[in-house]
């Protein structure tokens, strides 16, 4: 049997208790060992209840008045990142939306989605989240967690508060200490609570939320024009092969992508040649080789094999999800609100056809007005007072008429063909 054997630091400082160590197995019974130097967990002396809350268990123990205080003690010292969300008072105590979200992380053993954050997240300022930091606070991507619960001991102590207050029996099934993903079966598993112990679920595996947020936060940074490539490291992170890469990606909700380029056909098969007409002499027969030249074979063709170079595997292209993004399985739609209807066949459109007309009701044809030359123009509406916009004239006839009419002279300049002297002149004027 497995046990917790993880004392808490100051479960001796009370005088009044007994000196030695309590410690908390996984099937929930609590031991106590005298020779707090002994590595075994003790003997028994109680087992753990449902109590007031999911992270206040109850401690039966008879006659051991200061089991359930040093249980409590226990508790908080090995969940001690989610404990401090509850501060109200003095430096670093988280309010408004903070403290809101706070509550949800601690009702749900540090592990929530986003999406059911998302109204609190939007009234946080940059004070706000400096506070959320101070106390651990991730606010991933998909989830909303604190990475300092995934230790052995505080997935262990989650999963065995989880199972009590569920009324599951212990010990329950859990990932091994320090694996960062493990293969589960989907159809048996509750994926509430892999989640609230740090492990959440996308395709066959189930993954420890640091490394997950690690993958996502990646994708989002090297996406490009919406499209990511599955890298090999991701698959070295989560602890997995590339197919469950694949799957874990479409189950995020990214599509896969068909690859470029085609695979190419095969070497046509050449005939075998034909036999020359002439004889030839045959070949004796080789001798059979002995078991040593064989085993020698088999081992350098071993060698050339290992030491030729295999084609590095083709990188598959993802499309990127835009939204959010869960582990909870969709839900299937009743055939009363499905996307995909029954076709109306033929039948059916021509009884509703005439039905369709008739609910209609018929447009009246209206012609356009015609021009109508006695029918009074624009001006006599506006001396009659039928338009009241004010209009500025053009021009003001009364102030052109009074205008004086200018007179334009022109005096020329005498040229030197005007001289009276001039021959020239004289026989212009002779011509006139």
């Amino acid at each position: 049997m497995s046990e917790d054997t993880v004392p808490s630091p100051v479960e001796a400082s009370s005088p009044s208790a007994p000196e030695g160590r309590y410690s908390v197995a996984d099937d929930g019974q609590i031991f106590f060992q005298e020779n707090i130097t002994n590595p075994l967990p003790g003997v028994p002396v109680g087992s753990l209840a449902k109590g007031e809350s999911l992270l206040v268990p109850k401690a039966v123990a008879e006659g051991r008045a200061d089991v359930q205080d040093r249980l409590d003690i226990y508790i908080r010292t090995i969940l001690e990142p989610l404990f401090k969300l509850k501060q109200v008072e003095g430096e670093g105590a988280l309010t408004g939306a903070a403290a809101e979200i706070g509550q949800r992380l601690y009702d749900h053993l540090g592990v929530i989605h986003r999406s059911d954050l998302e109204d609190q997240i939007a009234l946080l300022d940059a004070d706000t989240r400096k506070l959320l930091r101070g106390k651990g606070v991730r606010l991933g991507p998909v989830l909303v967690f604190l990475p300092a619960l995934v230790k052995p001991a505080a997935v262990k102590m989650r999963a065995m508060l989880w199972a009590i207050w569920n009324d599951k029996p212990l010990p329950i099934a859990r990932p091994a200490d320090g694996r960062v993903s493990e293969v589960v079966a989907l159809a048996s598993i509750d994926r509430h609570y892999y989640r609230m112990i740090g492990y959440p679920v996308f395709g066959p595996r189930c993954i420890r939320i640091d490394m997950l947020d690690r993958v996502v936060t990646d994708i989002y940074d090297t996406a490009q024009q919406g499209v990511f490539e599955a890298k090999h490291k991701y698959a070295e992170w989560l602890g997995c092969n590339l197919d469950d890469l694949h799957a874990i990606l479409e189950s995020l909700g990214h599509r896969k992508l068909k690859a470029d380029g085609a695979i190419a056909p095969p070497p046509p098969e050449v005939p075998p040649a034909e036999a020359p007409a002439t004889s030839v002499p045959m070949a004796p027969e080789p001798e059979p080789a002995d078991s040593k030249s064989t085993d020698v074979i088999a081992e350098v063709t071993e060698v050339i094999t290992q030491i030729t170079p295999k084609s590095a595997p083709v990188i598959v292209k993802f499309m990127l999800k835009r939204g959010r993004m869960s582990d909870r399985p969709k839900p299937k739609q009743p055939p009363s609100k499905q996307q995909h209807r029954r076709p109306v066949t033929k039948s059916e459109r021509t009884e509703k056809a005439p039905e369709e007309k008739a609910e209609k009701p018929e447009k009246k044809f209206t012609p356009k007005k015609r021009y109508d030359p006695n029918a009074p123009q624009r001006q006599e509406r506006e001396r009659d007072g039928g338009d009241e916009r004010p209009r500025k004239p053009k021009f003001d006839r009364d102030k052109d008429r009074s205008r004086e009419p200018k007179v334009y002279t022109f005096e020329g300049k005498k040229s030197g063909d005007d001289d009276d002297g001039n021959p020239f002149a004289i026989l212009k004027n002779l011509k006139k």
